[in-house]
């Protein structure tokens, strides 16, 4: 992919990662503003309120886009455990025998027993004019210049 990526760069006279570790992270930059775009549309849903974004599954793994979506977003991110689908899939038995009360007994328990993390914002430096420059970048998406 690193050629493919230098040369969407290049075709719109736009500095192109030079390095391999540029290129990862551009990759890094461009999903985190990605997930920010999605959820500033998500945002303007007069009816939902977004105070946090959580991660699950093999996407905890990842501290360092975990990190950086925190700062991106400018909100909290905590992390679900990895195996979410399975503690998930696992605990729906023992809901439909009563022996867990609810869902929100559920996630508590799965909480308690598993390793989570929380992604506090750290502030970065004219994030707004770099949100504004992607999505400028994804408005002219395919356009060469």
């Amino acid at each position: 992919m690193t050629a493919p990526i230098k040369t969407w760069f290049l075709q719109r006279n736009l500095n192109a990662p030079g390095t391999l570790a540029e290129v990862i992270r551009c990759i890094y930059d461009s999903l985190a503003l990605e997930y920010s775009h999605v959820l500033a549309q998500l945002s303007e849903i007069p009816s939902l309120e977004l105070k946090s974004l959580r991660i699950v599954g093999g996407g905890v793994q990842n501290e360092f886009l975990n990190q950086l979506c925190a700062d991106v977003f400018a909100v909290t991110v905590p992390t679900e455990p990895a195996e979410a689908s399975a503690l998930g899939n696992m605990i729906n038995p023992f809901i439909t025998l009563n022996e867990i009360e609810n869902l929100e007994e559920a996630r508590i328990i799965i909480k308690n027993s598993s390793q989570t993390k929380e992604y506090t914002p750290a502030l970065l430096e004219n994030i707004q004019s770099i949100k504004a420059n992607y999505k400028q970048l994804k408005t002219n998406k395919g356009k060469s210049k």
